[in-house]
């Protein structure tokens, strides 16, 4: 195929457009330059373990997006002078930008510390350069925290979105029960399934519920001789003990006895 391309020597080389057929216009373009030369995705290689986490699709195709700067932000709309506003419409006073959304949002910070009261360890950054660095350097040794910072800015996106379209926005507890459940259960954001022994990335042994629940935990032995027990315990969100009870069996099947102490609370 390559033989058969014709060549003339008559004529020069000459440059052509890097951009000539993308589609976009000058302004989209000019944003872009902007964007690459405050924020390098590249240099932190944002795309290779950006993949390699597994994320939820529509998670990890709302942070490919981030990459490619093709979300549109109201800085964005407002240098196309499509919107008037470029602030952030949840009242934080200040320009809804890349590291607006990912990093200083107001919203998306209490939902950062509010994951923090419950004893897991995500981070709060300064900036959008230290950001996608810092991630990088945690993907190695404790994805799943940056898996938990991933989901929290996208579902903090999403309730943007409601308050743009006129709807109310979600608490920030309720966002961040919902970013534990989403990284616990793939594609399934409902408290109803979220499991008692998630996040081995929490600092303490035991993970408190969100704030105005209870938590019960159950747990069965069973001896050789066929003697067993049966036990559980409920706590608030603070870890504070409300009450615990506890029998003596007689069993020999394990998975049977933990099933009768789930049905016995």
């Amino acid at each position: 195929m390559i033989n058969n391309i014709q060549i003339s020597p008559g004529l020069e080389d000459r440059r052509e457009l890097l951009s000539l057929l993308s589609g976009k216009t000058i302004s989209a373009l000019s944003f872009d330059n902007i964007l690459k030369c405050n924020y390098n995705f590249e240099c932190v290689d944002y795309f290779s373990w950006l993949f390699k986490l597994k994320l939820n699709k529509k998670v990890e195709i709302f942070w490919w997006r981030l990459g490619k700067a093709a979300i549109s932000t109201l800085i964005f709309l407002h240098y196309r002078k499509l919107v008037r506003d470029k602030n952030c419409v949840r009242g934080c006073n200040c320009s809804e930008n890349y590291e607006h959304i990912m990093v200083t949002c107001k919203y998306l910070i209490d939902v950062i510390k509010q994951i923090q009261l419950w004893g897991i360890s995500i981070p709060v950054f300064q900036d959008l350069n230290s950001c996608l660095k810092e991630l990088r350097r945690l993907y190695v040794r404790n994805s799943g925290i940056v898996k938990l910072y991933c989901i929290a800015v996208y579902l903090s996106w999403s309730n943007r979105n409601h308050v743009k379209h006129g709807k109310s926005a979600l608490p920030s507890s309720v966002t961040a029960a919902n970013t534990l459940a989403l990284a616990s259960i793939k594609g399934s954001p409902y408290l109803s399934r979220w499991g008692t022994n998630f996040l081995r990335e929490s600092c303490e042994s035991w993970c408190p519920p969100p704030k105005e629940w209870m938590k019960i935990n159950v747990d069965a032995s069973l001896a050789r001789s066929n003697c067993a027990g049966v036990g559980g315990i409920f706590r608030d969100h603070k870890g504070r003990f409300i009450l615990a009870f506890g029998e003596k069996k007689t069993h020999w099947v394990i998975t049977k006895l933990e099933m009768d102490v789930v049905f016995s609370v």
